[in-house]
């Protein structure tokens, strides 16, 4: 763990590390670790299962999750678009998630992080 412990929270950007494998101790379905960021906490219908799983971890740890394919949507919700395509035959398969570095996040990447999980981009339609 880093230093200070410091505790994912709501409405912070989150760096992850992602690797995905067949068993828990080979992560052979990524070539190397994929990083994303996203904001914690931002989606329209509250906490993603997903999300609830970093709640009490701290930048700096890793952890490895067992996840169903068919699961993925539930697990996930609006960020499963952050997750790389896997091959059929991997079910179920394992990720690796390390939480690399949280940090804050002004009102223009809120308004565009929300805008992009409504499918608008980086423009807004108007249409909802």
């Amino acid at each position: 763990m880093n230093e200070n412990n410091e505790k994912i929270l709501h409405f912070k950007k989150v760096q992850l590390s992602l690797e995905t494998g067949r068993t828990h101790d080979s992560m052979d379905l990524t070539l190397t670790p994929l990083r994303f960021d996203f904001i914690y906490g931002l989606g329209i219908e509250g906490l993603t299962p997903f999300e609830y799983e970093l709640a009490e971890r701290a930048v700096g740890e890793t952890f490895v999750l067992s996840v169903s394919k068919g699961h993925i949507p539930e697990l996930f919700g609006h960020l499963a678009f952050l997750l790389p395509a896997l091959p059929e035959e991997s079910e179920p398969f394992y990720m690796r998630i390390g939480l690399l570095r949280m940090s804050p996040v002004d009102q223009r990447e809120i308004i565009r992080s929300m805008a992009e999980t409504t499918g608008c981009g980086d423009h807004c339609c108007g249409e909802h």
